[in-house]
């Protein structure tokens, strides 16, 4: 994870205005458990670029996770109005329906894997199971 949070920043020293590469830190960040600087880094991705839906998603989690539920519904109703449903319709239908806990669990697991299949596979697809299992 260190070799991944180093890629991050160098990434973002290159292009500071790259929301991509802060997600990407932020999922890192996440994983090593700085969460305050995962939430400081997916806030600057969506103050980059409104659009990166994984950070909005990513943010709505760990707020909710940390017991910052209003700024954790902003972030949820920003997701669900403005992210695409053939890209995230799973994502917006569990934002609807879930408790915070599951929400939680299943959304930084899911952008941990999208890090870092991107981070090590040049963006390709990588399953859940390699990302969690993988050494």
């Amino acid at each position: 994870m260190q070799e991944a949070e180093t890629l991050a920043r160098k990434t973002i020293e290159i292009d500071p205005a790259l929301a991509k590469a802060h997600t990407t830190l932020g999922a890192v960040l996440a994983e090593r458990g700085r969460k305050a600087e995962a939430i400081d880094s997916w806030k600057k991705a969506v103050e980059l670029d409104a659009s990166e839906f994984d950070a909005l998603y990513n943010l709505t989690v760990l707020l909710s996770d940390a017991g910052r539920l209003d700024e954790a519904r902003a972030f949820a109703r920003q997701f669900v109005a403005t992210a695409p449903p053939a890209l995230h319709q799973a994502a917006i239908e569990q934002l609807r329906s879930s408790s915070d806990a599951d929400r939680c669990r299943a959304a930084i697991m899911w952008n941990w894997g999208v890090a870092l299949s991107r981070r090590h596979r040049n963006f390709m697809d990588v399953t859940l199971h390699e990302v969690l299992y993988s050494s």
